[in-house]
Order: structure tokens, then C-alpha cells, then sequence
């Protein structure tokens, strides 16, 4: 699995683009860990499980994802991509 990270200008947000597929809507969006629990896929789940993830939101290549600002994004983007992992690919690279 390919990834590349982009912060926005909200330190608090970044943008995760893959060279996977993560749905075929335009975008979806999670604004809190309970929103739509039912029909969050079991990716959305676990990285609602992450410690510091507030919403999260997928476009068909890229993951959207917003933080409380007193966590840390190396625990969060090391999760994150461990998620992912276990969920659609046999390993990570960023590029």
C-alpha cells in the first residue's frame, strides 16, 4: 500500500491519499465515533479506536482525519496506517 501524508493549514487535520480504493462515493464523512455506527465500514471503526481521532472523513483515495489538538500525530499516523494495513494491503510505503 502506497501512502503520502498532507497536512493542511488546520493542524489538527490531515489527508492520507493510498493507491487503494476506499469507497466509490465522492466523499463520506464520520463526523464523531458514533455517527452513522451502523454503516461505518469496520476500518472506520477501528480508526475511531485510535486515542485522539474526533472525525474522520474518505474519498475514494484519501482518508481525512481530525484530531484533539493535545494528541499526538506520530501515535495517530502510525495507527492509522497500521489500520489500514490490516485492512486492504500486505504492507506500507510511502511515497
Amino acid at each position: 500500500m502506497l501512502y503520502q501524508l498532507e497536512f493542511s493549514e488546520n493542524p489538527n487535520e490531515i489527508c492520507v491519499h493510498l493507491d487503494l480504493e476506499l469507497t466509490k462515493k465522492r466523499i463520506v464523512s464520520y463526523e464523531y465515533p458514533d455517527h452513522n455506527k451502523r454503516r461505518q465500514p469496520e476500518f472506520i471503526r477501528d480508526i475511531f479506536s485510535i486515542d485522539g481521532i474526533s472525525s474522520i472523513g474518505i474519498t475514494p483515495y484519501c482518508i481525512f482525519i481530525e484530531r484533539g489538538q493535545v494528541f499526538d500525530w506520530d501515535e495517530i499516523i502510525k495507527n492509522t496506517l497500521l489500520v489500514l494495513e490490516m485492512h486492504f494491503a500486505q504492507g506500507t510505503e510511502k511515497i
